[in-house]
């Protein structure tokens, strides 16, 4: 709920801006100055396009479905993610040997398998 509160002014405030962007726009060209106008024409489609698009969790619709019918979102069986699998959805690389995370600046190298591994897991 609280999105909706906050989305309502900040789309009005982008409306807005988009709308004096474009205006900014028109009045440079007509005046000759074409670089400012090209600025302010892309800076309006940009700024405009980013208030009036939904986002894609909003646009979707949920149907209720029967009792006897799985649910697409359900899974009969639960697994737990492997370190890599975690890694790669985090966006954080891993050791293959201790599968601890590998942080920025921390020495790296491939194993002999060529995974990626700390230095001192060699």
């Amino acid at each position: 709920m609280e999105s909706d509160t906050v989305d309502k002014p900040d789309r009005l405030a982008r409306l807005v801006a988009a709308a004096t962007l474009a205006l900014v726009a028109l009045a440079s060209f007509r005046t000759g100055r074409r670089l400012v106008g090209t600025v302010a024409a892309v800076g309006a489609v940009g700024v405009g396009y980013g208030a009036v698009a939904t986002s894609t969790e909003a646009s979707e619709t949920t149907e209720p479905t029967e009792a006897g019918e799985p649910d697409e979102s359900e899974t009969t069986e639960t697994s737990q993610p492997t370190a890599d699998a975690r890694a790669a959805t985090a966006g954080e690389t891993s050791c293959a040997a201790c599968s601890e995370p590998i942080v920025v600046g921390q020495s790296r190298r491939p194993n002999a398998e060529n995974r990626t591994v700390h230095e001192h897991c060699l």
